[in-house]
């Protein structure tokens, strides 16, 4: 198990929770039409509705309607169609980040309870059945539902997330070709290979003069002159 400090950029998970699932347009448009009982902290902090409400979240499927293990008073009103709504889509944004977190968009770490060390979690661990998120504390916890109270086990603490990193994308290069250098350097090659560079064009490019080197040479009177030699 590999120790790691939380990068700069990570988040506690309880900021990432509220803003991917409760602060989302798809919840937060009904929040003006609600007027159940026990539901307004549902709409700020994320607190599951209802008289045992609380910050517990299952990584299996929430229940239909968040009453968790203890069912609702039966003097407890049927909630209302607008809660039902922003509560369903809740969920469906719940689902997708879960997902995130086992398919790698999101890479987390967390205390270990045995070893106070903090870790990244493998992304394995979100898909295993029967663990539920204390999403205000960044816990995630095993056991809480089917065992005694008190019984249960927590896994990692103190979660917090940031984005995995994305590779970069290679910018596509320049389509295009220099026909004008290509043409300049083959009529160097020739000249300097082969000696036929006097009959491409059929005259020498004004352009390739300055490519020449002076040398003296000389004359058969035994004078000295200037004579421009090929590369």
């Amino acid at each position: 198990m590999n120790s790691v400090a939380a990068p700069r950029s990570a988040r506690p998970l309880y900021a990432e929770f509220l803003a991917r699932v409760i602060e989302i347009e798809a919840v937060q448009c009904y929040r003006t039409a609600v007027t159940d009982d026990h539901t307004a902290h549902f709409f700020t902090t994320g607190r599951r509705p209802g008289v045992f409400g609380d910050f517990i979240w299952s990584l299996d499927a929430p229940e239909a309607f968040p009453w968790g293990p203890i069912a609702p008073a039966t003097s407890e009103e049927p909630v209302s169609l607008p809660m039902q709504q922003a509560w369903d889509a809740a969920v469906a944004a719940w689902a997708g980040f879960i997902a995130a977190l086992v398919n790698g968009e999101l890479i987390a770490s967390g205390v270990h309870p045995a070893t106070g060390v903090r870790s990244e979690i493998h992304p394995a661990e979100w898909a295993r059945t029967g663990l539920v998120l204390d999403v205000r504390n960044g816990d995630l916890i095993e056991g809480f539902y089917g065992r005694p109270p008190g019984k249960h086990t927590v896994r990692w603490s103190a979660i917090t997330l940031r984005a995995a990193k994305q590779p970069r994308q290679k910018k596509g290069r320049e389509h295009g070709y220099d026909w004008e250098g290509a043409w300049t350097y083959a009529y160097l090659c020739a000249r300097r290979t082969s000696g036929i560079g006097r009959s491409i064009g059929g005259t020498r490019s004004n352009r390739c003069r300055r490519f020449a080197r002076p040398s003296r040479t000389k004359s058969s009177n035994g004078s000295r002159r200037r004579a421009v030699l090929p590369i």
